[in-house]
């Protein structure tokens, strides 16, 4: 296979998982903001 092919493929991976991670990340911000998760307070001591 061509060398820029690969390159190419290699990127549209990366590409493919930090949209899905970016899409997991907005999903987790709606349920601090507006879902299950809006009464949680973090503190100082809070793991995570």
């Amino acid at each position: 296979m061509l060398e820029w092919l690969k390159d190419y493929h290699k990127l549209q991976d990366e590409i493919i998982y930090l949209e899905s991670d970016l899409d997991r990340s907005k999903r987790e911000l709606k349920r601090w903001v507006y879902g299950d998760l809006q009464e949680v307070r973090l503190t100082e001591g809070s793991e995570g």
